[in-house]
């Protein structure tokens, strides 16, 4: 696939979200960035994120979907899956799950941004960021179960 010789453009896809941070690349810079898996892409362009708290309970905290930690990476198979954490009532959605540890206004402990990235054309590349949490929501009701299967 040919280059051009311009500048390439990078966005930055968070989630479903519609927002999007553009900067330019030279080819020099994207040929490295691709030709070493997309590691040094990613880190480079990684957004900074907020978690917030309902009611002063703690929220749950993105965690390793396969076993990982801060010292040791994820392994892939379906022996290490992270499972899913029971849920609790509103507002304590935090419960039984990994937490943050720390107090509002406080960086909080290490966690894993998954990403992938795609070649879209000869001038745009997309970076997806992902976070994994072992539960989602709370017991609304007696009526939401969002466990993930």
């Amino acid at each position: 696939m040919m280059w051009l010789r311009s500048r390439h453009t990078l966005a930055a896809a968070l989630g479903v979200s519609l927002v999007a941070a553009v900067t330019q690349l030279s080819d020099d810079q994207m040929e490295s960035f691709l030709g070493q898996g997309g590691v040094e892409l990613a880190d480079r362009y990684a957004p900074m994120w907020f978690f917030g708290q309902a009611l002063n309970h703690p929220p749950c905290y993105p965690t390793w979907a396969f076993g990982g930690s801060p010292t040791s990476n994820d392994v892939y198979d379906s022996n290490h899956k992270t499972p899913a954490a029971p849920q609790c009532e509103y507002p304590d959605v935090g419960c039984k799950c990994r937490n943050p540890g720390v107090a509002i206004n406080n960086a909080g402990p290490d966690f894993p941004i998954y990403y992938t990235f795609k070649r879209c054309s000869d001038t745009e590349v997309r970076v997806v960021y992902n976070l994994f949490y072992e539960k989602d929501g709370a017991k609304v009701a007696g009526i939401i179960d969002t466990g993930h299967d």
